[in-house]
């Protein structure tokens, strides 16, 4: 780091690296410059430094300070340590790798030959698996009401457990939305609501309860994922969810309200 008067910042910078350079005794190739400045166009300057690889009781690190003249650092101890079990790769040079394929002469055999590297690396790439959590679908009949949770023994009332419905996510996977989950309770024509846009629901006496799970607001996505449509009865003004497009008695279907894995 330093400062500076000058308004040249990328070769006061190329002078304190050639500086550096020289008291470690390295070639920079023609990216530093001989030219040096006062230390009243450039001021508190210092570099700070360390090593990778090696032996790392010879690792060699700490500030160069521009204000102390003739300061040298030895990297002898440490370069003579590196061995072919202990060097670090920093980096390839421009164009200093070269596909396989490149090295075969012949058109067709190269095309055949770079075809099966890319299936090979498709077929054997690392994929992040995400984990999902069962969600019950519920029916209180007290209440009228079907629930939808991921958690059945969490849940009051003692409702009946109709099994699992479909699979999410207990947290937010790339790509999710949180499942908002409302409760009105209104006597035997209670209702619970479950949506990841709040903001297009009406929900006056609705008390909101938290996030139940989390799922995709739509099917563009890498996983492969299933529709889950809403259902409303109004009489006893219960919603409901399935994955199959139904005709449950007394119920109309409002919809894809969010996609789940398959």
């Amino acid at each position: 780091q330093s400062e500076s008067t000058l308004n040249k910042r990328q070769e006061v910078a190329k002078s304190d690296l050639s500086i550096v350079s020289a008291a470690i005794g390295l070639e920079l190739g023609g990216e530093g410059t001989t030219t040096k400045y006062s230390s009243k166009d450039v001021f508190n300057r210092n570099i700070k430094y360390y090593t990778t690889g090696g032996d790392p009781s010879k690792e060699v690190k700490g500030t160069y300070d521009f204000n102390k003249t003739n300061t040298s650092i030895n990297t002898a101890n440490w370069q003579n340590s590196i061995n072919d079990d202990n060097a670090t790769l920093i980096s390839f040079d421009e164009n200093g790798l070269i596909p396989l394929h490149e090295l075969v002469d012949d058109q067709y055999k190269k095309e055949v030959l770079k075809t099966a590297i890319y299936d090979y690396l498709k077929r054997k790439e690392v994929r992040v698996k995400h984990t999902t959590t069962p969600i019950y679908s519920l029916w209180w009949n007290g209440g009228r009401d079907h629930i939808l949770t991921n958690n059945p023994l969490k849940e009051i009332n003692s409702p009946t457990n109709e099994g699992i419905l479909f699979y999410a996510y207990n947290y937010q996977a790339p790509g999710t939305l949180p499942v908002h989950r409302y409760y009105r309770n209104n006597g035997n024509k209670s209702n619970h609501l479950y949506t990841i846009s709040p903001q297009t629901e009406v929900l006056s006496n609705y008390v909101y309860e938290g996030i139940e799970f989390y799922a995709y607001p739509n099917q563009n996505v890498q996983e492969l994922v299933k529709p889950i449509y809403r259902y409303y009865n109004s009489s006893i003004n219960d919603h409901y969810w399935h994955y199959n497009i139904i005709n449950p008695s007394g119920y109309i279907r409002e919809g894809i309200t969010f996609y789940v894995p398959k």
